[in-house]
């Protein structure tokens, strides 16, 4: 990374930039021919400014808001220069094209609704959703003598063997072993923007695995280099990010956290300047990224699980709605209090630590321009309580506390949610997609997709949803019209018995925690009580604190 002496180009395309040609620039209807848009410099990674082009030190590839909100704003602020790959489609590409300089925009919406919009500067950009621009891309290596940080996108879906994205990073990192990129004293870094764990470990896996480094006619020279002169760091990341209203492109996000993005680099080759960029944190003490992972697991996105299910079943959509709630805010507290907190011994974290990870992240669940809707965090449930919610009930089973009604309710309104009701007309496919039904109290709203085929109908009382496999979903089905307590135990100790870390015959604590959640549930399902209102029953059975 990242050059010594760093003298920013100014925005403004460089003279010595490819002018498109004038047919090229007619956005007028915001539709453009593919042959006009295989055209745009934009699209084949020609330098939008000469001088910034010769020093980029860093290609990020991938256009995602995340990445835009928070990598290449770091970068660019230590005055590096960047350059961006789209890896399917042009609208960035396009986008960028109808900008005056060579800069995108991101929004970021403070806690008082006052929006702060950022010029973030860019060097070159393109596709590999074009054949010229994916001809263009593998060159760069060639064309860039800086170049020492590799950003990617990949969520875990494309983290795989031989996924097209994995066969990309391949074919670009060749060319940089070939292009004399990568050294042992100045190793190229690989740095990935999701929260798959141990996600940089699992890339170079893929990469050293994958049929376009086993064909390569170097191969073995490639593989020697691999492990030489390329580090894959394993990274956390954290910030909420959706985009403008009315303009996809452009990044709307949070205020920054303070871990907006964790790196491991136990090696010690990222410079130590890095960390001095707004919400980047280097870690260099093994174990350390772990603890991080964990403590926004279990607090952070244990806490929005346990809140999201019960929220959209009671009809309010927007998780900015849980503040001045009576009930939301108390529960996580409670949660808090009487089951996560018992990971801090665990994993060997002083609950200081911990309540300072709690305090930051209730402040940005109360951001009041700022909610995500509550149907979209809903999806996967299943996984979530697996990865989010059953580190938390195992580490109090481990510390000798019963699990307290409030993880139960957890469990319980995940449950109630994944509960098909009424008829399934959508459940041959594959996945199989579900309805579920709202309580019957709450807001009227008229009806939306939540998230691609998925609707929320709340005029007619009913939802969509997947999950996994459905094999829960298929399990609780039985329930939907209404049983007796002790079917309601035995399909809830059988769907949690297939989540990982919940079996209820592990242990005593786990099935306790089973029972106490299937009565809670009995109550949604049987008696038709509004979860919310179960929610608030629990504050007068319950002590607040362990």
């Amino acid at each position: 990374l990242l050059s010594r002496e760093v003298q920013r180009a100014p925005l403004g395309r460089s003279s010595l930039s490819p002018q498109r040609p004038a047919t090229m620039c007619k956005f007028g209807d915001g539709q453009q021919s593919a042959a006009a848009a295989a055209a745009l410099p934009e699209h084949r990674f020609e330098p939008l400014d000469e001088a910034a082009f010769a020093k980029a030190s860093a290609v990020c590839m991938g256009t995602g808001r995340f990445l835009r909100a928070v990598l290449v704003p770091a970068l660019t602020e230590l005055g590096e220069e960047v350059v961006l790959a789209q890896t399917r489609g042009t609208s960035f590409g396009s986008y960028m094209a109808k900008r005056e300089n060579r800069a995108y925009e991101v929004d970021t919406v403070e806690h008082d609704g006052t929006v702060v919009t950022s010029s973030v500067p860019v060097a070159a950009c393109g596709t590999l959703g074009t054949a010229d621009g994916r001809l263009a891309f593998m060159s760069l290596p060639g064309r860039l003598p800086a170049l020492r940080l590799l950003g990617l996108g990949l969520t875990e879906a494309g983290i795989a063997h031989n996924g097209r994205s994995i066969l990309d990073l391949a074919e670009f990192l060749h060319g940089c072993f070939r292009a004399g990129l990568g050294r042992p004293e100045a190793p190229l870094s690989v740095v990935n923007t999701d929260n798959m764990p141990l996600n940089g470990d699992a890339i170079g896996r893929f990469v050293r695995a994958c049929d376009y480094t086993a064909s390569a006619p170097d191969s073995e020279d490639f593989l020697r280099w691999l492990d030489a002169g390329v580090v894959f760091h394993n990274t956390m990341v954290d910030r909420i990010t959706s985009h403008r209203a009315g303009d996809p492109d452009v990044p709307r996000a949070e205020p920054l956290p303070a871990k907006a993005l964790v790196i491991e680099d136990l090696q010690g080759v990222l410079p130590e300047r890095l960390s001095t960029a707004p919400g980047i944190v280097l870690r260099r003490v093994a174990k350390q990224l772990e603890q991080d992972i964990a403590l926004k697991l279990r607090i952070a996105n244990g806490q929005h699980t346990a809140m999201v299910y019960a929220m959209a079943l009671g009809r309010l959509f927007q998780t900015d709605a849980c503040i001045g709630h009576p009930d939301i805010l108390p529960y996580l507290q409670a949660l808090y209090d009487r089951d996560i907190v018992h990971s801090c011994e665990e994993l060997g974290i002083p609950r200081e630590k911990a309540a300072l990870v709690l305090r930051e992240w209730l402040a940005r669940l109360q951001h009041p321009h700022f909610g995500l809707g509550c149907l979209f965090v809903c999806q996967n449930a299943s996984q979530k309580l697996g990865i989010r919610l059953a580190p938390s009930a195992r580490a109090a089973a481990a510390a000798g506390a019963s699990p307290s009604l409030y993880m139960a309710f957890a469990m319980a309104s995940a449950l109630r949610f994944l509960t098909p009701v009424g008829e399934q007309p959508r459940m041959g496919e594959s996945p199989p997609v579900f309805r579920g039904r709202f309580d019957a109290e709450g807001a009227i709203a008229e009806d939306w997709e939540y998230t691609p085929g998925l609707w929320a109908r709340p005029a007619h009382g009913d939802y969509d949803f997947r999950d996994g496999d459905g094999r829960a979903p298929l399990l609780l089905r039985s329930l939907g019209g209404g049983c007796d307590l002790e079917e309601t135990k035995r399909v809830v100790s059988e769907v949690l018995s297939a989540v990982d870390g919940l079996d209820p015959k592990s242990s005593p604590a786990l099935q306790l925690l089973a029972d106490r959640a299937a009565e809670l549930l009995h109550r949604m399902l049987q008696h038709r009580e509004p979860a919310l209102r179960v929610l608030a029953s629990l504050r007068a059975q319950e002590p607040h604190a362990s």
